[in-house]
């Protein structure tokens, strides 16, 4: 997935710090997906803040990114918002800052949103709501992917509150949305329970606004068709 931060091919020198290097995880040989602390934390895939691709038209602000990559946010019980449009890497950058922080020996679980609503609502049909709400709550970091699809019912409003409250100043999110922050309040049933959840959301977080081109666009099969048909057609010189 690509990254550019500020249209610069610069890596933030925190980042270069802190993430694991390619040797590094070759000589430790356990910090693939198999490893346990990568298999309870649910990655879709490993992510490695390494693997950026700083060539890609994806802009963010730099210095917000410098942060979150120092993984202070984690000793701060801070959280770190990511937002933007479909296609430009939330996920793939929620992920990498997770893969980090279970290689400097945080405890990470990656959900999807809708996800995490479905598991509570079986929860209470399987009348194992503590069970599963602590599960959400053990983690030192907590990565919601994909926050605001769709607007959240009653029931899941009044989960979304009750995470944002128990883990506030105890525990860190990271949280990935197609929506702008200021938007959120809309997401959920109870516009009083939305004031407050945001409230220690946003005032406790680094917003990272990405905008660029769809990475997914950019590797769609037509895209690269399209881009050989104007190489062929271009006028060749006598």
């Amino acid at each position: 997935m690509p990254w550019l931060a500020a249209n610069s091919s610069t890596t933030p020198t925190s980042c270069r710090s802190s993430w694991p290097t390619r040797s590094a995880a070759a000589t430790t040989g356990g910090w693939g997906y198999a490893c346990a602390p990568c298999r309870w934390a649910g990655f879709e895939q490993i992510c490695r803040l390494e693997d950026v691709d700083w060539s890609a038209q994806i802009t963010l602000d730099r210095r917000l990114l410098d942060a979150a990559c120092s993984l202070q946010f984690l000793d701060r019980r801070e959280h770190v918002l990511l937002v933007g449009p479909v296609g430009v890497g939330k996920s793939f950058l929620a992920q990498a800052l997770g893969y980090a922080a279970v290689r400097a020996g945080h405890t990470v679980r990656f959900a999807p949103a809708d996800r995490c609503f479905r598991d509570m609502a079986q929860a209470r049909v399987d009348r194992s709501v503590d069970k599963t709400f602590r599960s959400f709550l053990a983690p030192d970091l907590l990565i919601l992917d994909d926050l605001g699809l769709h607007r959240l019912d009653h029931q899941q409003s009044i989960d979304l509150y009750e995470l944002a409250i128990a883990r506030h100043r105890t525990a860190s999110f990271v949280i990935t949305s197609n929506r702008d922050v200021e938007e959120w309040l809309g997401l959920l049933d109870d516009p009083i329970l939305a004031g407050s959840a945001l409230d220690r959301l946003a005032n406790a977080s680094y917003q990272i606004a990405i905008d660029g081109e769809s990475y997914r666009q950019r590797l769609a099969p037509h895209r690269a068709l399209l881009e050989q048909k104007e190489v062929d057609d271009a006028p060749t010189a006598h």
